[in-house]
């Protein structure tokens, strides 16, 4: 999960929040406690989540709301680089959702790039640009969330 504390993992969500600006995307950040209403079954019917946001920030989260975060988003972005292993691409191909990851470490033995998510330099603009394809093209979930799943259930 994300540490706040971890250099790393506040300079990615920094450079993610200004690449998003860039490319003047809409984006929201969402806390736990805003997520935690039992009377939706959608997050985005929360009164909270602002449903015009292209992207969400959620750095915390209980692992109750992982599936049902997984089934609104249309991809996963996976930052930490050298990850010996990280579950969360395999959960995420799991989930029919591409991952986007660093391409060292771990993903590269689990993501297959352009065919079951995609693996990027550590290069802001190209995450970026990664990024946009989703929004452009609603259909690349499906495509690639169908290879991804079925990858995983193949291993």
């Amino acid at each position: 999960g994300f540490d706040e504390r971890v250099h790393e993992n506040k300079q990615y969500l920094d450079e993610l929040i200004m690449f998003c600006q860039t490319m003047k995307l809409k984006y929201q950040f969402l806390e736990t406690q805003q997520l935690n209403d039992a009377n939706v079954s959608f997050i985005l019917d929360n009164k909270c989540v602002d449903a015009s946001a292209a992207i969400y920030f959620i750095t915390k989260f209980p692992d109750q709301l992982k599936n049902a975060l997984f089934n609104e988003c249309s991809a996963v972005l996976y930052t930490p680089q050298y990850e010996h292993f990280g579950i969360v691409p395999i959960e995420a191909m799991l989930a029919m959702r591409p991952p986007i990851a660093c391409n060292n470490g771990g993903p590269l033995e689990t993501i297959v790039d352009g065919e079951t998510g995609f693996l990027c330099e550590s290069d802001p603009t190209q995450w970026a640009k990664i990024m946009q394809r989703f929004v452009e093209d609603r259909q690349l979930t499906l495509r690639l969330g169908r290879s991804g799943r079925q990858r995983v259930l193949a291993k």
